[in-house]
């Protein structure tokens, strides 16, 4: 839990995974004694629970992790990785999202941020540059 404290920007997360979802089942697990089909298992029955896929998929990345971690650092038992074998679910958990009227004056407002007014105008300007002279080469 040090190493993730230093090195993940979401520590109560990965602390919530572990507390709540790793340690009730694999606590007193030895590390040798966990299998794929022990993981798949464990896994399905957390979509069955009712967790969406995308938490079920971070579960099974981090205990992933978890073991990868533990064979660099010479752990005993972490000899093989029992996540490497599981498929990935396939689920869609995108959003829609809009901007408003009073966030892209925020965001665009060239007074506030002069610098993203200039990056813009310069974008445009390559573009701009980019089709034309794509046009001008074209033989038609």
């Amino acid at each position: 839990m040090a190493h993730a404290k230093t090195h993940m920007k979401s520590y109560a997360s990965l602390e919530t995974i572990v507390r709540l979802h790793l340690l009730p089942r694999w606590g007193k697990k030895r590390l040798n004694d966990i299998t794929a089909q022990d993981v798949g298992k464990f896994l399905a029955e957390k979509s069955d629970e009712g967790l969406k896929l995308a938490s079920v998929e971070k579960i099974r990345v981090m205990f992933g992790r978890s073991f990868e971690l533990g064979r660099r650092w010479g752990i005993a038992g972490c000899i093989s990785n029992p996540t490497r074998g599981i498929q990935r679910p396939k689920f869609d958990n995108k959003r829609e999202r809009f901007l408003t009227s009073e966030a892209a004056g925020k965001s665009f407002n060239p007074q506030a941020r002069p610098q993203v007014a200039e990056f813009w105008v310069l974008a445009r300007e390559r573009a701009v540059h980019l089709f034309v002279s794509d046009f001008a080469s074209a033989n038609v």
